[in-house]
């Protein structure tokens, strides 16, 4: 990540004195955490590329030398080097390595893996996990809305990504048609959990998510931390929400109700619950489907 904003900046993408994108969109862009993109700004500012104004952003104040920003195939090359390294330490011929690249050359290049999928309730959750899984895998992971599949005929997709929350309903939908289904792990950012462990007892919430799914979960999540009072919304007009900000002390929305909610807080604080992939649950895809063809996915 520090590379990629470094190359940026070193080409002109991002001249002095422009705003780098948020954590939030770049977080989405790479597929990462917004506080590991934070922290990638931070050890920028220390080093006097960028400036970071509070309440404001990240503002470029530092020039790099053309040269400094690596170009793709100069970094793909200090991959290879450290990979044919280890290949040579474990012992493997060279042959072998060779024979390996060709492998995943061929499983990502030449359409080998199956074709796949990341399935949400809402755009900006199912964006997140598609790119988070993207970053992970190495390959291209689709967005799909679970509304827009249809509920017959052939898909464009031979595996099926979705969380845990959505698991049931999406092998109901997709199973019996070939697709293959594989639960995903996602995780609410530490930070939100932080500020609902901090609750007190009885404190009014009002939650303002995408759907009767989204409301459901961050109920859960908020009831896991503090008992409190609780009132919902989905998807509402600006006046709606004005009267649960009136009632309420603390406002819990997703990442699509985020900008309006935030608009109309009126000083309440507001807790954005955005939901990561877990990396772990990650690796079951990487080595139970990537390494297999899309008609023994099929079969």
């Amino acid at each position: 990540m520090r590379e990629l904003l470094v190359h940026r900046i070193a080409r002109g993408l991002y001249p002095i004195g422009v705003q780098l994108p948020g954590t939030r969109e770049f977080a989405v862009e790479v597929g990462a955490n917004r506080n590991t993109v934070a922290k990638v700004c931070g050890e920028l500012a220390r080093e006097g590329l960028v400036q970071i104004v509070p309440g404001r952003g990240a503002f470029v104040i530092g020039r790099i030398d053309a040269s400094a920003g690596q170009e793709p195939s100069e970094q793909v090359a200090h991959l290879l080097d450290d990979a044919v390294s280890r290949a040579r330490l474990f012992g493997l011929t060279r042959e072998a390595v060779l024979e390996l690249v060709q492998e995943r050359i061929s499983a990502i290049y030449d359409g080998a893996s199956p074709r796949l999928v990341f399935v949400e309730c809402n755009p900006y959750d199912a964006q997140l996990g598609s790119g988070e899984l993207t970053t992970q895998l190495g390959t291209t992971v689709e967005s799909v809305l679970l509304g827009d599949i249809p509920p017959s005929g052939a898909l464009p997709f031979d595996v099926a990504a979705t969380c845990l929350f959505h698991i049931d309903e999406v092998e109901r939908l997709l199973s019996p048609r070939g697709v293959r289904v594989v639960a995903v792990n996602t995780l609410p950012e530490p930070d939100a959990l932080l500020a609902m462990a901090h609750l007190r007892a009885g404190t009014r919430v009002g939650i303002v998510a995408a759907n009767q799914e989204g409301v459901e979960r961050f109920s859960l999540l908020v009831l896991t931390y503090c008992h409190a009072q609780i009132q919902s919304l989905i998807m509402p007009p600006d006046a709606a929400l004005d009267k649960l900000v009136g009632w309420a002390d603390v406002l819990v929305s997703g990442l699509s109700s985020a900008a309006q909610t935030r608009r109309r807080a009126a000083g309440r604080p507001v807790i954005v619950l955005a939901f990561h992939v877990d990396p772990q649950s990650v690796q079951s895809i990487r080595s139970d489907i990537l390494v297999v063809r899309p008609q023994e996915v099929l079969v």
